[in-house]
């Protein structure tokens, strides 16, 4: 059987090629609609505010689309889409203890979805995503600045206010205090935030590493749920059979007559109301008509119609960054050199010969750049000032070891 696991005989049971795909295919929107987003913020301003609460709406939408499938199908969109159902495997029941019971085993154990599994299943969906992409915008924005690295351009407010207010002091009030003071802050801050994206990198690793356990041992047959998200809640993936899909399609059908019933029904009273009255009732029907027919044609072609919008999404969004890519290479003028580094008030002055290094005022031996302020030193002499004071020595800008650049030039 295409897609079948390796060591069982069950075709109700979902292969790993399956369970894998319906995992990813929600994801892959959200990259669809942040896109869709920034496209209306370049062009409206007020959309800027929607871009800013990707996150919010992406669970929104996520949470609307699950809970209509779950409800009505006991299945996850996704998992409706690969026509798999969600079936609560019940612990009291899973003894074996004669050819009859192993028989019996899949009728006796899996039971279906109850209102309150139903709850909880939106609930590790929708909320637990969101609260890993909260934390993971937080602590790792941006793979560059991982090293929490400062600059005098995105300095706070308050590291900024007290940096200008320490260089406009005289020279004879820059004692020992201050310069310990500003190295204790910004210490205690780089510190602060290298533990939480430590923590968070290894509590990350950690589950998705479990994660892999899971669907290793699934893929094998020695688990019977795919994830350790599925295992606390006693749920598990089942395929639909042929009678079941059958009757999804007879309950559909039904629903959508009993709604058409209904409108044939107040159709038929409203011939009893005055003229007026009348005339509102049958506008009212044309409208609840045409609300019936697109409420139906979405119920039918959202299946089929989200994974091609995503599809599209992508496909624009890869065309026009190609495109963009091009227009800003052929159009856009040579940007301006920077100006040059200014020596701030208790730095120390920069060497005249551009080969020199300002702290030992000799020639440069294995060549380092500050990330912070662009300057060339001799890399011990600026490991071991940074690594003692937390500043660069001349523009007194706070920095790190880790803003320390290697650099392999002629003169290293």
């Amino acid at each position: 059987m295409f897609l079948a696991n390796f060591n069982t005989n069950d075709n109700s049971r979902p292969s790993f090629f399956e369970l894998f795909a319906q995992e990813q295919l929600i994801p892959t929107l959200k990259p669809a609609i942040e896109y869709l987003l920034s496209v209306f913020a370049v062009r409206y301003r007020t959309a800027q505010i929607a871009l800013n609460f990707s996150d919010e709406i992406f669970s929104s939408l996520t949470l609307a689309l699950n809970s209509y499938f779950i409800f009505k199908y006991d299945a996850f969109f996704a998992e409706n889409f690969y026509s798999l159902k969600r079936v609560v495997v019940s612990e009291a029941s899973t003894i074996i203890e004669s050819p009859k019971d192993l028989q019996n085993l899949n009728t006796s154990i899996f039971k279906p979805l109850t209102t309150r599994t139903r709850f909880i299943s939106l609930i590790y969906s929708v909320l637990l995503p969101y609260i890993k992409a909260k934390i993971d915008r937080k602590l790792l924005i941006d793979d560059n600045n991982n090293n929490n690295h400062i600059t005098q351009q995105n300095l706070n407010n308050e590291e900024l206010n007290f940096v200008r207010s320490f260089e406009s002091q005289p020279e004879a009030n820059r004692n020992e205090n201050n310069r310990q003071q500003l190295n204790y802050y910004n210490r205690m801050k780089k510190n602060y935030w290298f533990i939480l994206r430590k923590l968070w990198r290894i509590l990350s690793a950690f589950t998705e590493s479990w994660f892999l356990v899971y669907q290793i041992l699934y893929m094998f047959d020695h688990q019977r749920y795919f994830t350790p998200i599925l295992h606390l809640q006693h749920i598990t993936l089942q395929r639909l059979s042929a009678e079941e899909l059958q009757e999804q399609l007879r309950a559909s059908k039904l629903a959508k007559r009993s709604r058409w019933h209904l409108i044939s029904r107040f159709e038929a009273k409203i011939q009893k109301l005055s003229f007026t009255k009348r005339v509102i009732a049958r506008i009212l029907i044309f409208i609840a008509k045409w609300c019936l027919r697109g409420m139906h044609w979405i119920t039918d072609y959202i299946s089929h119609a989200l994974p091609f919008a995503i599809f599209i999404f992508t496909l624009l969004e890869w065309w026009y960054a190609n495109e963009n890519r091009l227009m800003l290479t052929e159009q856009l003028p040579i940007p301006l050199p920077p100006e040059p580094i200014q020596q701030a008030a208790g730095g120390i002055p920069i060497a005249t010969n551009k080969l020199d290094c300002s702290i030992c005022n000799k020639k440069r031996s294995n060549s380092a750049a500050l990330t912070t302020s662009g300057l060339v030193f001799c890399y011990s002499c600026i490991h071991s000032f940074i690594e003692k004071n937390g500043y660069c020595p001349v523009t007194l800008i706070p920095t790190s070891v880790e803003q320390i650049v290697r650099l392999y030039d002629e003169f290293s």
